[in-house]
């Protein structure tokens, strides 16, 4: 089972973290080590659409084509952290891990190869 971020869909796998971690330091698996460490959000503040656009720079950093970046990248407002901000009493406080979809499987195979 391939276990993504819900605050940016990065592959945990991917991750050279493995996972951000909790207020006591121990690792968890449902944001990586990019978006959450401590317990809090590195970028408390920022907006699905700069989440958006952040990925896709460095996905483009990477070496990966734009098209295909902003591919990746149109799932994260379906992710927990931003299912959250848009309905507050929806609050999860312990999202379960999330599985990209198998064609954003396909997709990202294409570059991550």
């Amino acid at each position: 089972m391939t276990l993504i971020c819900n605050s940016c869909a990065m592959d945990l796998q991917r991750d050279p973290e493995s996972g951000g971690t909790d207020e006591n330091g121990e690792k968890i698996t449902r944001y990586c080590s990019f978006c959450y460490q401590n317990g809090d959000f590195v970028h408390p503040n920022i907006t699905v659409k700069e989440m958006q656009i952040y990925a896709q720079e460095v996905l483009n950093s990477l070496g990966v084509p734009k098209p295909i970046a902003w591919l990746y990248t149109r799932g994260i407002p379906k992710l927990a952290r931003w299912q959250m901000q848009r309905n507050p009493a929806k609050k999860i406080v312990n999202p379960p891990p999330q599985e990209p979809d198998d064609d954003e499987d396909e997709q990202r195979d294409i570059f991550i190869r």
